[in-house]
C-alpha cells in the first residue's frame, strides 16, 4: 500500500529496529542491560515486541543504528537496498562460476543468509570460511595461499591439497582443521592475528602431536577471513543485520518466504522454511532442513518516509516492526565527534533556529526538519567551517525542493536564508584552526 507522505499522520523519516527473539517477545528485565551511552535510546525502542523507530531527514540514521550496534557489543553487517537488490543478493541464488574452460551454476548464500549462520556458533563460522576457500581455489579466484609450495587445489573429498617441488602432495582434513579452530578459538588471547598460528602452535593446540605444515597455512588463511567475527562470538552473543534504506528496495521479492520468518512468533527453529533453492543445499548445511533466523540476530533497519521517490512499504510488513520517532537533537553526538567545539555550537545554533522555522511552515512541518547529518559537510575536508557554502550548494537547494509547489516559495527561501545567517551572530564562517 502506498503512504502518502502529506496525509499520512506519521509521515516522517523511519528507520526500524526489529528484534528477533526465539519467543518474539522481550521481558522488561532485560532493559536493565547496560549498552553505553546509547542504552537508553536502545530501551526507549519498545519494552515488549519488535521496536522501529522514526529518524528525520539527515539526522544520520544509518550513524545512530551503527552506534547503537557497538553499544550492544554485537557482531555487525551492513547492507544498503536499492532497486536492483533482489533475493540472490540477500539468501540465496546461482552464480556462475568457471570450471576450466566451462561456465557453470552453483548455489551461493546470499548475504544475511551467511550472516545467520555466522551467528549461531564457532564450528559454523569455521565451516563459511572453509567452504568460502575451496570455492575461490577451485574457481581459480586465487591460484594458492601464501605459501613456497609449488601448487595448491582441491580435490574430490574437498581437501586442499598442496604439491612441493618434487610433486609431494600434503594436506590435513577438514575435520582436523576444525579441531585446531576450535582450540584457537578457546584460547583466542593467544593469537593477536595470523602470524601467530606456527607449525609449533599448532603441535601445541594438538596435545603434543605433530601436525602437517599445511596445517598452520590453511588456518592462517581462515583466521583471518574470520577473526572479527569470532571475536565478536567469543564476547557477545548478539548479531546485529543493518539494511540501510530499507524501503528501496521491493521487500516482497528481497526477503520471500523470509516474510513468514521474521514474524515475532516464528522465531529460531520453529520458523523454518524451504527456500527457492533448498533442493541445492548439502545435506551437511546447518539450514539443509529448512532456513530459519536465529535468536541471537537484530536486525535495524533505517528508511526516509518522505523521499518523493519512493514512498510504499506495505503494512503487513510494518507489522513485523515496532516503530518510534527519533528527533535531529537525537542525533547531535555526530557533530561533537567530527566538529570542533565553536563550529559545532553554532551548527546547532542554526539548525534549532531553522528547524523550529520549518516545524511552522504551512506545507512542511516537523518532517521536514533538517538533521545534524548535513552540517558535517562542515568539517575541514569539506567546507572548513563555511556555513555560506553549506547554504548556497545544501541547505538551500534542499528546501527549495521542499517548497517547489507552493506559490510562496522563494518567499519562505528568503525568510530560511534570514534567520540561518542571523542565528550565526554576524559572521558566516569560522574556520577549524581558530
Amino acid at each position: 500500500m502506498t503512504i502518502n507522505h502529506k496525509n499520512y499522520k506519521k509521515s516522517l523519516a523511519v528507520s526500524i529496529i526489529q528484534r528477533i527473539f526465539a519467543k518474539g517477545t522481550i521481558k522488561k528485565k532485560k532493559h536493565s542491560q547496560s549498552y553505553g551511552k546509547y542504552n537508553k535510546l536502545y530501551k526507549s525502542f519498545g519494552s515488549e515486541q519488535e521496536s522501529c523507530p522514526y529518524w528525520t531527514p539527515g539526522t544520520g540514521k544509518t550513524y545512530l543504528a551503527k552506534k547503537i550496534a557497538e553499544s550492544m557489543g554485537a557482531n555487525v553487517e551492513f547492507v544498503q537496498f536499492h532497486s536492483s537488490y533482489n533475493y540472490t543478493d540477500f539468501v540465496e541464488g546461482l552464480r556462475p562460476i568457471k570450471e576450466g574452460k566451462q561456465l557453470g551454476f552453483e548455489r551461493v548464500d546470499g548475504v544475511f543468509k551467511t550472516f545467520c549462520k555466522k551467528a549461531l556458533d564457532v564450528p559454523t563460522l569455521f565451516s563459511i570460511a572453509y567452504k568460502e576457500l575451496v570455492r575461490e581455489l577451485k574457481s581459480g579466484d586465487i591460484d594458492r595461499l601464501n605459501t613456497d609450495l609449488r601448487t595448491t587445489y582441491v580435490n574430490d573429498n574437498n581437501h586442499i591439497v598442496f604439491k612441493n617441488a618434487n610433486y609431494q602432495k600434503h594436506y590435513v582434513s577438514e575435520n582436523k582443521l576444525l579441531e585446531l579452530y576450535l582450540k584457537i578459538a578457546e584460547n583466542l588471547q593467544d593469537f593477536e592475528d595470523e602470524t601467530k598460528i606456527t607449525k609449533d602452535k599448532c603441535k601445541e593446540l594438538n596435545g603434543g602431536k605433530e601436525v602437517d605444515t599445511t596445517a598452520p597455512l590453511i588456518l592462517k588463511e581462515l583466521f583471518r577471513r574470520s577473526k572479527h567475527e569470532l571475536v565478536r562470538l567469543n564476547k557477545h552473543a548478539k548479531s546485529v543485520f543493518i539494511i540501510d534504506e530499507i524501503n528501496r528496495g521491493e521487500l516482497s521479492k528481497i526477503f520471500g518466504e523470509l516474510f513468514y520468518a521474521i514474524d515475532p512468533g516464528y522465531r529460531g527453529e520453529k520458523g523454518k522454511v524451504k527456500t527457492q533453492y533448498q533442493n541445492l543445499i548439502d545435506k551437511e548445511d546447518i539450514f539443509a532442513d529448512g532456513f530459519f533466523v536465529p535468536e541471537n540476530v537484530y536486525i535495524l533497519a533505517t528508511m526516509n518516509d518522505i523521499d518523493r521517490s519512493i514512498e510504499s512499504m506495505d503494512f503487513a510488513m510494518r507489522r513485523r516492526f515496532a516503530w518510534k520517532e527519533i528527533k535531529p537533537e537525537d542525533g547531535m553526538d555526530m557533530l561533537s565527534e567530527k566538529l570542533n567545539p565553536n563550529i559545532c555550537e553554532k551548527a546547532i545554533k542554526v539548525m534549532t533556529a531553522l528547524n523550529k522555522a520549518i516545524t511552522n511552515t504551512r506545507g512542511l512541518g516537523k518532517a521536514y526538519q533538517i538533521g545534524p547529518a548535513y552540517f558535517l559537510k562542515l568539517s575541514e575536508e569539506n567546507y572548513n567551517g563555511d556555513f555560506s557554502e553549506l547554504w548556497d550548494l545544501h541547505i538551500e537547494m534542499l528546501l527549495r525542493d521542499y517548497l517547489r509547489s507552493y506559490s510562496y516559495a522563494d518567499a519562505k527561501v528568503e525568510e530560511f536564508k534570514q534567520i540561518y545567517f542571523d542565528s550565526l551572530d554576524d559572521t558566516s564562517k569560522d574556520t577549524i584552526d581558530e
